[in-house]
């Protein structure tokens, strides 16, 4: 027995709408009812009601139709009935989805790309050319790819590859290339050690075995990356190669007091003068230095003319205008802008430094303690960066 589903698509449906003065509608629907028809999504509407009706009871609405008074009309149909009609409509869209079906049936049967995971422009093309020699290329029958014989000849004809591994899932073929590892150069150390503290993110090992995991907290000095034994008793380890990342944090602490000596312009003022010929500056005798501890220069220049053209030359007067210091008390926001500012510099001064190990910072926190004769800010920088050094390479920052 089919289920109600299956039956309306096979017998085909039709929506009904039936509209008139109450109970007409209802009466309707109770009548064909009556009579052991299933109708579904029977739904109230503002004049009447709505229903799905199978395709074979319609014939039973105009006799209820002129029985009950109501109006009758029809909204979507389906099923396999309506399919049929419409196919023989358009004769062409069976044989159309035949060579649909065929189409997808070749394709499928064939392989359209090529994948090369963890390869570079260069290598990427030098495999792709390996493969094509070997049989694996776009377009080719995925019947004729045998990988084990593929990756061999893959093998043969790349000489910088260890291994060549050959899958196929569908139409896409991926191939994986391990490269052949050099032996490892003289002097390498036995250990990395970590060149600061702080918590693992990421270990990476080229050659010997990790001494530590993501989430362990290092100190400075501590073995995150070992040697390991080349054979049972000989008594020799293999160099130790790789990179751990951590979470260093940074701390910076600056006191700004709100009494602050600043300078200032005073009533000081000196100049001197020079020549400026063909690129070259030439100063002209002066009484003596610049009888300031601190002053600001200021340079100008008026160019030599003649007769509205320009010369090669130029007058220079530079003025030296004395600075001097000023005792000023700082609103408590300003002291805190100096003091992060200058909280900043520093930790920036440090990223710098630390550059080689490719710092990147994660999370930034600060706090403004702020006092009846000073701002304190005290910022920490939390950053992610490379910590594997060999001994005595360099000290912690």
């Amino acid at each position: 027995m089919m289920s109600g589903a299956a039956g309306r698509y096979w017998g085909g449906w039709v929506r009904v709408q039936v509209r008139g003065r109450p109970p007409a509608p209802e009466a309707l629907v109770s009548a064909l009812a009556a009579r052991g028809l299933r109708l579904y999504r029977v739904l109230r509407e503002p004049d009447g009601l709505s229903f799905t009706l199978p395709l074979a009871a319609v014939r039973l609405l105009p006799e209820l139709r002129r029985r009950y008074r109501v109006s009758v009309r029809f909204g979507d149909r389906g099923g396999l009935p309506f399919r049929l009609r419409d196919l023989g409509r358009r004769p062409f869209l069976p044989a159309g989805s035949a060579a649909a079906a065929v189409l997808g049936w070749w394709l499928a049967g064939h392989v359209w790309v090529v994948a090369t995971p963890g390869l570079s422009g260069g290598e990427r093309a030098q495999v792709l050319a390996a493969a094509a020699a070997a049989g694996l290329r776009p377009g080719v029958p995925a019947g004729a790819v045998e990988p084990r014989r593929v990756a061999r000849r893959m093998l043969a004809a790349l000489p910088r590859a260890a291994w060549v591994g050959v899958e196929l899932h569908g139409v896409e073929a991926t191939v994986r290339v391990l490269p052949l590892v050099p032996a490892p150069a003289a002097g390498l150390p036995p250990r990395l050690v970590a060149r600061t503290g702080g918590t693992v993110t990421r270990v990476e090992v080229f050659m010997g075995r990790p001494a530590v995991r993501p989430g362990e907290a290092v100190r400075r000095g501590q073995t995150v990356i070992e040697g390991v034994p080349t054979g049972i008793g000989s008594g020799q380890e293999t160099p130790a190669r790789g990179e751990v990342w951590a979470r260093v944090p940074l701390r910076a602490v600056v006191r700004q007091p709100l009494r602050a000596t600043e300078w200032v312009p005073g009533p000081g003022l000196v100049r001197r003068y020079a020549v400026e010929w063909d690129g070259h500056r030439y100063p002209l005798p002066a009484p003596g230095p610049v009888p300031f501890v601190r002053w600001q220069a200021e340079t100008v220049v008026r160019p030599w003319s003649w007769r509205g053209q320009p010369l090669a030359g130029a007058w220079i007067t530079v003025l030296y205008r004395q600075m001097v210091p000023k005792t000023v008390r700082l609103p408590p926001q300003a002291a805190a802008a100096r003091a992060l500012a200058r909280a900043e510099a520093e930790l920036n001064r440090r990223l710098a430094e630390a550059a080689p190990a490719s710092p990147r910072v994660v999370a930034r926190e600060r706090r403004i303690l702020r006092g009846r004769e000073a701002v304190e800010v005290r910022l920490t920088w939390v950053v992610e960066e490379q910590i594997a050094i060999g001994p005595g390479e360099g000290p912690a920052p």
